[in-house]
């Protein structure tokens, strides 16, 4: 027979209609002061904790609750004949019900705001989960009501085990908040992650204990969730991984460039980034658009998949704007295995669904959505490494402000927004890596190699396949006219050697960190070339 309930709350949302559940059961409430105001101004009859100890709060309020009368009420075993004996020579009564909520110290940061009283109340309803039901979370409520007869059963405590883990995991956090406070040399770091999904297998199917995570400390009314939510289709571990890259790649560009911005990601990599800057004739013919109406959109699109469509096949998409049909007609059209977007209209949302047998991926990303981790861990061979978040920003300033080394110094604003587009890539790219860029398209992409002048030819290969692909007639011993190239490299170049390959596929643009001890020797090799060399001052290390 349930007796006694006690309520302690910091957030009162929803107490006034439990009151009124707990009245009606017949059941006593105790509760600290502020919680009996709430409770007494609607009618519904409480004893203060105070007057049911018959102790008032010391120490301006620090001490409310820690008292024999409401812990031993809390923690007997009801079936203990001895706990039971001792009860009753101490007249306590038996506490079946315990609502606490603590004081919010994420919130304010300060000592006096650190619960003691509340965080006891729980651990100790939660030790004694077989007998006591403890709730931390308002939004339970209403099932408690639903369900209470189920709930408080006796002989079934699976429920109240549940909320007592509930209840574990909610002070846990809270003691992980104060913690991370009190420890300002990060001597020891505290991370939670809850989990939102379990994925069907992680790289590899034998890998079959995957899942998604949120890394999350605050309050569970204001837990943070994905920043994306599956619309369709089921995302595996690779699928996720290259999502998250991608749709950051196209948010930044988007962000800075005030276009919109298309990425084509395979195995963690960008194979292609196309804007939304129109199409000549020639590459409406080579892309076999020509008899299409584009939206911007679509063109951003169409340029991605486009630089280079052998490593693009089975790519996952991030697109910066809203997708229209126009854009999810030419989207079927292709193998894919998904998509991140901040939104599709309708019509694009029914072509999309229809790709893959049903079984294409469609994630609606929340372009709102601000990383609060500052620090980042990475965990190997059960060793965490931490660092400092890539928040570092690639914009007009970055390329307006710093030096230009070379002898040819002429830039104008259609160069620099390639060269953002093509750095805003590096960021997102395995180094070591090289990207070649031209008119509001990356279109070569040299990646994760151990030396820089591989991914130089690696990249400058991938631009030929893309020129050779506008002039299918054109021999193979005929040299190709290439345009004037942009080349962004994430790192300096350490020898020269780099500039001369460079030249090959016609390099006319060139953006570095500079650094090298080497640095004359490459400047020269540019002066010889007649190229433009701009040093950022910023490595773009991607591992």
């Amino acid at each position: 027979m349930i007796k006694k309930a006690l309520i302690s709350v910091y957030d009162k949302k929803g107490l006034l209609k439990l009151g009124e559940f707990l009245k009606l059961k017949n059941i006593d409430i105790i509760s600290s002061s502020k919680t009996a105001d709430k409770l007494n101004t609607s009618n519904i009859l409480c004893t203060e904790i105070t007057k049911y100890i018959n102790h008032p709060e010391i120490l301006d309020g620090r001490v409310k609750t820690l008292h024999p009368k409401i812990y031993g009420g809390i923690l007997n075993e009801r079936n203990n004949i001895n706990h039971q004996k001792e009860l009753n020579d101490n007249n306590i009564s038996n506490i079946d019900i315990v609502v606490a909520n603590l004081y919010p110290f994420e919130d304010y940061n300060s000592i006096e705001n650190i619960d003691i009283g509340g965080v006891s109340l729980i651990r100790a309803a939660a030790k004694n989960y077989k007998d006591v039901l403890v709730i931390t979370d308002p939004k339970d409520y209403d099932f408690v009501i639903t369900n209470f007869n189920k709930i408080i059963c006796s002989e079934n405590s699976s429920f109240r085990k549940r909320f007592a883990a509930k209840a574990f995991h909610y002070i846990t956090k809270y003691d992980i908040s104060i913690a991370n406070y009190f420890d300002n040399n990060d001597d020891v770091i505290y991370k939670i992650y809850n989990k939102q999904n379990k994925l069907k297998y992680g790289c590899n199917s034998y890998q079959n204990n995957a899942n998604v995570y949120i890394n999350n400390l605050s309050k569970y009314e204001n837990e943070k969730k994905l920043p994306f939510e599956v619309l369709n289709g089921e995302p595996g571990y690779i699928n996720y991984l290259d999502a998250i890259n991608s749709w950051q790649l196209v948010k930044d560009a988007r962000d800075i460039l005030c276009v919109p911005v298309s990425a084509s990601f395979k195995h963690t990599s960008p194979a292609g980034v196309g804007t939304s800057k129109s199409l000549s004739n020639i590459l409406k013919k080579t892309y076999n658009v020509e008899n299409e109406k584009l939206s911007d959109v679509a063109i951003s699109y169409i340029r991605a998949k486009n630089s280079d469509p052998l490593s693009s096949f089975g790519d996952f998409i991030a697109i910066s704007d809203m997708v229209d049909e126009c854009t999810a007609k030419i989207i079927k059209k292709h193998v894919s295995d998904g998509i991140i977007a901040p939104g599709y209209t309708n019509e694009a949302l029914k072509i999309l669904k229809e790709k893959k047998k049903g079984n294409f991926i469609i994630l609606l990303a929340d372009p709102n959505y601000i990383n609060n981790d500052f620090i980042e861990f990475r965990e190997l061979y059960g060793i965490g490494l931490s660092q400092n978040i890539n928040d570092k920003i690639i914009d007009y300033k970055v390329f307006k402000e710093n030096k230009i080394v070379t002898n040819n110094n002429t830039l104008n604003d259609s160069i620099i927004n390639d060269m953002i587009l093509a750095n805003i890539t590096l960021k997102y790219t395995p180094s070591n890596s090289i990207t070649f860029a031209h008119d509001g398209q990356v279109i070569g992409i040299g990646a994760g190699q151990q030396n820089r002048v591989d991914c130089v030819k690696l990249a400058g290969n991938k631009v030929r396949n893309w020129l050779l692909r506008q002039n299918k007639n054109q021999a193979l011993n005929e040299k190709l006219e290439y345009p004037d190239m942009i080349m962004a490299s994430d790192a300096f170049f350490p020898f020269k050697d780099n500039i001369e390959v460079a030249n090959k596929y016609g390099v006319k643009y060139i953006t570095q960190p500079g650094g090298s001890i080497r640095d004359n020797e490459v400047i020269e090799e540019c002066n010889k070339n007649n190229m433009l060399m701009l040093n950022t001052g910023i490595r773009l290390f991607t591992h």
